[in-house]
C-alpha cells in the first residue's frame, strides 16, 4: 500500500513543521544603529502589533549565524549586543504570522570596513 492514513501515515511520514516564507506583511524600513559591538535594530510592522518577530545575524566573515534573537507582539526593534567591532553583520527581521509561517524582510548590513578599491 502507497501512502497512509492520518493515524497510520506510512513509511516517508516526516515529523517537520513546514515553513511557508512570504512577504505579505513582512517588516519595512529596517534601519541599523551600530554602536561597534551591539547593533539596534528597528523596523515597520505591518500586522498591527498581531507579530512577535525573529531576527537572524550573519556574520560575513565566515557566514557564520548567531543565535536567532527573539522579540515579543508588537516590538519593532531589538538590539543586538555581543558583536565584533572589526566584522560585518547582516540582519534579517521576519514577523511570525503563526506557526510555520513566516514574512521576511530583505537581509539589512553593516558596512564596517572599506570595500576593496575600485579603478
Amino acid at each position: 500500500m502507497l501512502g497512509g492514513s492520518l493515524l497510520n501515515p506510512g513509511p516517508t511520514a516526516s515529523p517537520t513543521i513546514p515553513t511557508k516564507l512570504t512577504k505579505e506583511n513582512a517588516p519595512t524600513d529596517i534601519q541599523l544603529a551600530d554602536q561597534g559591538s551591539s547593533v539596534t535594530v528597528t523596523w515597520k510592522d505591518h500586522t498591527g502589533g498581531a507579530a512577535s518577530y525573529v531576527i537572524s545575524v550573519v556574520r560575513q566573515d565566515a557566514g557564520h549565524h548567531a543565535v536567532p534573537q527573539t522579540t515579543e507582539a508588537g516590538r519593532t526593534s531589538r538590539t543586538i549586543a555581543g558583536l565584533d567591532p572589526s566584522i560585518d553583520y547582516c540582519f534579517v527581521v521576519a514577523a511570525v504570522l503563526d506557526v510555520g509561517n513566516l514574512a521576511a524582510a530583505d537581509a539589512v548590513c553593516t558596512h564596517r570596513r572599506p570595500g576593496p578599491a575600485h579603478s
